[in-house]
């Protein structure tokens, strides 16, 4: 399966992009098509990181408001793992790093990472990229509260929950996660 003719065009430039695509490509009778699609462009990947403290059963999150949620007229917070958008020049495990010092206030170092996966979060719509890291730390030792980057007008509080927790909160209708947040959990399920 492959297209040609692609030809594109930048609908919407802004902090994301709308880029329109136009392509052809051969049916499953053999005849060339035109295709028309509209894609979401981010220009930089992100990061998520998971961490997880396997002795307490426990996960390190992070709770802020949403714009997607907010546009669907949602208003509780996003629980999530740490996330964040790779800077210009940063390598992935750098912006894993920073990520949990800006949204939980937690030192982390290379070697600590792990890297689980890495995809597209939804390639129909989005070229969006993301890298899935994995680290450890002791619950006992972390303290919560309240972080973010106050020049990008970041409210975000960090949590410490078990699997079942955060369940209990989705039950009670007091969040909402996204699909990082359930990968995150499987991920600290395993520990």
């Amino acid at each position: 399966m492959k297209f040609f003719n692609l030809k594109t065009n930048q609908i919407f430039s802004s902090f994301l992009s709308l880029i329109q695509l136009n392509f052809s490509q051969i049916n499953k009778e053999g005849k060339e098509i035109s295709v028309k699609r509209q894609v979401l462009f981010r220009p930089r990947s992100v990061v998520f990181l998971t961490v997880v403290d396997p002795k307490n059963g426990k996960a390190l999150y992070v709770k802020q408001l949403r714009a997607g949620c907010i546009v669907d007229g949602f208003n509780v917070p996003c629980i999530e793992p740490i996330a964040g958008i790779i800077d210009e020049g940063e390598t992935p495990e750098e912006a894993a790093i920073r990520e949990a010092k800006e949204e939980a206030n937690i030192d982390i170092s290379i070697s600590d990472l792990k890297l689980i996966s890495e995809c597209y979060l939804s390639p129909g719509i989005s070229n969006e990229y993301a890298y899935f890291f994995q680290t450890f730390f002791d619950s006992e030792k972390y303290n919560i509260g309240s972080f973010g980057v106050e020049s990008e007008n970041e409210v975000i509080e960090s949590l410490i929950l078990t699997s079942q927790e955060l369940d209990q909160m989705l039950l009670n209708n007091q969040c909402f996660i996204s699909a990082a947040t359930i990968i995150s959990k499987q991920i600290s399920q395993k520990y």
